[in-house]
């Protein structure tokens, strides 16, 4: 079965949504906008490298797998 790539940002909004939480609440938790939220989940732009540990951290995930799961997913 061949795996089916999606962007960075749907695969931020998906991992965002399976840990439940709105956009918001994650903007709250990583002291950001929840505009700059919405920028990485339509595509226009990425976390930084703090931001994304700061992910990495929440969701409880290696480093590796929030910045490459997208293409593996």
């Amino acid at each position: 079965m061949q795996n089916k790539q999606i962007t960075l940002g749907k695969w931020l909004q998906l991992l965002r949504k399976n840990k439940g939480y709105t956009q918001r609440e994650l903007a709250d938790a990583l002291m950001i906008s929840y505009r700059t939220i919405q920028q990485w989940e339509c595509d226009h732009s990425i976390p930084s490298l703090y931001t994304a540990y700061g992910l990495a951290t929440l969701y409880k995930m290696p480093m590796e797998e929030l910045i490459n799961g997208y293409t593996q997913y």
